[in-house]
């Protein structure tokens, strides 16, 4: 799976893709796989979701856990 992603990654920049944000179901509850993800790996949370992921905020994330 990490792979997939990394190659899905490489592919939508070097193809310029346009990205852009998704809106979560808050109607559902949060999947363990973004639970993990946005708030136990990235320490970003809900704006992992609602924000295009990049490096400015995950190291936001993780400035924040300090």
């Amino acid at each position: 799976m990490i792979t997939g992603l990394e190659s899905r990654g490489q592919r939508a920049i070097a193809e310029d893709w346009n990205l852009r944000n998704f809106g979560r179901n808050y109607n559902l509850p949060e999947s363990m796989l973004a639970r993990t993800l946005y708030d136990g790996i990235l320490k970003i949370g809900n704006e992992g979701i609602m924000e295009i992921p990049s490096i400015k905020l995950i190291s936001r994330g993780k400035s924040s856990e300090r």
